[in-house]
């Protein structure tokens, strides 16, 4: 018998991963732990490790994981995407959310629930060739490689950017389909993510009318409507429609938005247009004789009501009687230009580029973004908002606003309008210089920034301050130090 792990127990006892299964020792009794060992393929048990409360995770030969309790027990696939067979496992580490993280000499892992996240050098790994991991007191995730060591401070992001599949580095639009699957829209195809996070690209070798994408949206029959830089088409049953309109050659095309079955809009720097798809025909929309100033229409936002909001050099709200009403900005002072707006309940978020605005009742407040903006805004299943912003991604809950940036793992580098989502599986996505998608349950706010430490020393003497330092006349050095120990958010460190 080989034994490849020991686990210490305390008073338990101490398990024993081995290839006669795994065997628990309490005094002079071993007794074999009932595992669904004919699911896993066999006896061989590599690897266990303590999870939360009473269960244990037990890393089997033949690519299988087990969740065990004395309750009972689950398994689950555990392999590399391009392989069976098991990785040899080399470290285990156990997140805030009772998360494992998963060193191996195939890659990380991250597995949640029964959901298992696999990480190579294609997710910005120095190499997939993992010696150990370490989950620290601040909830950094810590990775020593082959290559080199890495910190995630967000275990809960994962990124696409062109390694990843995507045919360029810049998304345009994003839609998710009723099956889970998601469409990236870019200006060379679509990318179709499954549900296990493989990317498809789409383009006209596939029929996709038009490769560069401006906007998409879902309609009630779960088809996907695409917007092109010239015309509109269709997506259902893996078969396109196209329904071109000769003077959208002209104009610029900015939003799509699918108010029925049967009507689509289309929003222009010539206004909006309604398509009939019965007919498959376009006409202007009437509400443009009800609004002021340029017809030019920025984006479509379907509103909480049944209505619509039409962002253009104003912000306007369409009702299902067919008016139109002007919404004054907030504060009565100049907001810039209108990028975004979300509407959930009580409350309206409008995003400009001078900053979010928040409507709650009556009152208007502004948000504090420092020099960011959003182009996009999403609200998560906790009621927290997530903005994706002309410099990363921002979290607004309350008065509390968190800010995720490259050091947390965001490869989002700038957001574009029309590509921000909650999927149905409680992730946000973001779409712009490159792909960012974030499990608001897995993401922690960084903490406070730690105290300044500061030493100061004139000549050769040396001390803390603030206890104080005394400069005399004639001294002809004065040395400053500083720092702040800290791992998680060292980048927003500021020495004034």
């Amino acid at each position: 018998m080989l034994v490849d792990c020991v686990l210490d127990l305390g008073p338990e006892g101490v398990l024993l991963a081995s290839t006669a299964g795994l065997l628990r020792c309490e005094g002079d009794t071993t007794t074999v732990v009932p595992l669904p060992y004919e699911e896993m393929g066999g006896l061989e048990v590599d690897y266990v490790v303590k999870g939360r409360g009473d269960t244990l995770w037990c890393f089997g030969h033949y690519g299988r994981l087990v969740a065990w309790t004395p309750r009972g027990a689950r398994v689950i696939p555990f392999h590399p995407p391009a392989s069976s067979l098991a990785p040899t496992v080399t470290s285990v580490g156990l997140d805030e959310n009772g998360a494992l993280w998963v060193a191996t000499f195939e890659g990380l892992f991250r597995v949640s629930g029964t959901r298992v996240d696999y990480f190579d050098e294609g997710a910005g790994l120095p190499s997939a060739w993992i010696n150990d991991v370490l989950v620290d007191r601040d909830h950094v995730l810590w990775v020593a490689t082959e290559g080199g060591l890495c910190k995630l401070s967000q275990p809960g992001v994962r990124n696409y950017v062109a390694r990843d599949g995507l045919p360029v580095g810049a998304v345009w639009a994003i839609a998710e389909l009723p099956g889970g699957r998601v469409c990236l829209g870019t200006n060379k195809g679509i990318v179709v993510v499954d549900t296990s996070g493989a990317p498809t690209v789409l383009t006209s070798r596939n029929g996709l009318p038009e490769e560069a994408i401006v906007d998409m949206e879902v309609g009630e029959d779960g088809s996907l409507w695409v917007l092109g830089f010239n015309q509109v088409f269709n997506w259902k049953e893996e078969k396109f429609i196209s329904y071109p309109y000769a003077p959208f050659q002209r104009i610029i095309l900015s939003s799509i938005l699918p108010v029925s079955s049967d009507e689509i809009w289309v929003g222009t720097a010539a206004g909006t247009y309604v398509l009939d798809v019965r007919t498959h025909t376009f006409c202007p929309h009437p509400m443009m004789s009800q609004i002021r100033g340029s017809p030019r229409v920025r984006r479509l936002v379907r509103s909480h009501h049944g209505g619509a909001w039409v962002l253009g050099s104003r912000l306007w709200r369409w009702s299902p009687d067919g008016s139109v009403e002007e919404v004054e900005p907030p504060f009565g002072t100049d907001v810039g230009a209108i990028m975004v707006v979300l509407e959930c309940d009580d409350t309206v978020l409008v995003g400009t580029t001078e900053g979010l605005f928040i409507k709650e009742g009556a009152e208007w407040r502004r948000v504090d973004l420092g020099d960011r903006f959003p182009f996009e805004v999403v609200r998560d299943r906790g009621g927290a908002f997530w903005l994706g912003c002309n410099e990363g991604i921002a979290r607004v809950a309350g008065d509390s606003v968190s800010v995720f940036g490259t050091y947390d793992g965001v490869a989002l580098v700038e957001a574009n309008t029309n590509a921000a989502i909650l999927a149905r599986d409680g992730r946000v996505w973001f779409g712009g210089r490159n792909v960012t998608v974030i499990d608001p349950s897995q993401v922690h706010r960084p903490k406070d920034q730690a105290p300044l430490v500061v030493e100061a020393a004139v000549g050769t003497r040396l001390a803390w301050l603030p206890t104080g330092v005394t400069c005399e006349p004639g001294a002809r050095s004065v040395e400053l130090r500083l720092a702040c120990p800290s791992f998680s958010n060292e980048q927003e460190m500021a020495f004034r």
